[in-house]
């Protein structure tokens, strides 16, 4: 579940383009408005630090990944896919570490997906995220690669409007209280060419776009792990 805690205002919210990082200090986001903005640029999130902790995974089992789900037409072999009603909010019902079941919805047909489904220490155990984590992800969650997803959360701090590019952050303790994030609990999304959005303060909204498992780390601290691509905001 995405925290809502309410009250954050510009005057307790941390200098704009920067983030707490889980060593303490800051990470800094590079400017978000560049509206011809793409892969070759520098990554919007700065570096987190690599913990000291070693890394330890429980074990895991693939061998139930790939699930079959009967529509009226057809039976679809996905990656846990499932078409459904528009729902408000994604429920994993499953255990830690197995696979998903994701529900279409709306006019997008886009697979509803939560901050839950991609921790990775909440599903693989993994502390500190290693460098070859993606390596290690199962079948379940690559197959999101290039999907159309929707995703619920909080805008990062920019106080810009005309934005083309910003950071969507798991809950707006990241953005406002300073809580520590993880490389997974940010997401960088660019909007679909030539569109922009305002700065949305202080309330979750929905991002739907193309997701993609993009790592990018400079010697041994993350820049990245997930982008979305020709997003729309959906700010109900």
């Amino acid at each position: 579940m995405i925290a809502t805690t309410a009250g954050c205002s510009a005057q307790n919210a941390p200098e704009a383009g920067s983030l707490p990082n889980e060593a303490g200090s800051e990470i800094t986001l590079s400017p978000a408005n560049d509206p011809a903005a793409d892969s070759s640029l520098e990554p919007l999130i700065a570096p987190v630090p690599k913990s000291q902790e070693p890394t330890k995974y429980p074990p895991y089992d693939e061998s139930h990944d790939i699930t079959q789900t009967t529509t009226n037409d057809a039976v679809v072999q996905t990656a846990g896919y499932t078409d459904s009603q528009p729902t408000t909010d994604s429920q994993p019902t499953d255990l830690p570490g197995k696979p998903r079941t994701f529900r279409r919805e709306g006019r997008e047909r886009a697979l509803r997906v939560s901050y839950d489904d991609l921790d990775l220490l909440m599903n693989f155990g993994m502390e500190p995220v290693p460098p070859d984590a993606v390596s290690q992800f199962p079948d379940w969650l690559k197959q999101l690669d290039g999907e159309k997803v929707r995703i619920r959360g909080f805008m990062y701090p920019a106080y810009e409007e005309e934005l083309s590019a910003f950071v969507l952050a798991r809950d707006n303790e990241i953005c406002c209280f300073g809580r520590n994030p993880k490389i997974y609990d940010l997401i960088v999304v660019k909007l679909s060419p030539g569109k922009k959005t305002r700065y949305i303060e202080n309330r979750p909204f929905d991002v739907v776009g193309t997701f993609h498992i993009d790592p990018v780390m400079r010697g041994d601290r993350w820049f990245q792990l997930y982008r979305i691509d020709d997003a729309q905001v959906i700010d109900k």
